[in-house]
């Protein structure tokens, strides 16, 4: 499976932000995909994700708390832990 290329992404956001959405385009056949939310080095969040065609859209959502600046991170994993993506980011 390959992800596709992140689109309206961004690099800072505001510690008021609230929340944030993961949306992985997945290439190349059916079964599951990860999205690992991580906070400087500590995993906050493991959400799998049903791939079910071909040509697959998915996303995750995560509540972020205005305490939890610095930086993050969303790793797309497949099933057997291999990065695909990963899209970086500060709140601050």
């Amino acid at each position: 499976m390959q992800p596709a290329a992140a689109v309206g992404a961004a690099e800072r956001f505001p510690a008021t932000v609230g929340s944030l959405t993961c949306v992985s385009e997945v290439l190349g056949g059916a079964g599951k995909v990860v999205h690992v939310w991580i906070h400087g080095d500590k995993e906050l969040a493991s959400i799998e994700l049903a791939v079910k065609g071909e040509r697959w859209r998915t996303w995750s959502t995560k509540r972020i708390l205005p305490e939890w600046t610095g930086p993050w991170r969303v790793e797309v994993r497949a099933e057997d832990g291999t990065v695909l993506a990963k899209a970086e980011f500060t709140i601050e």
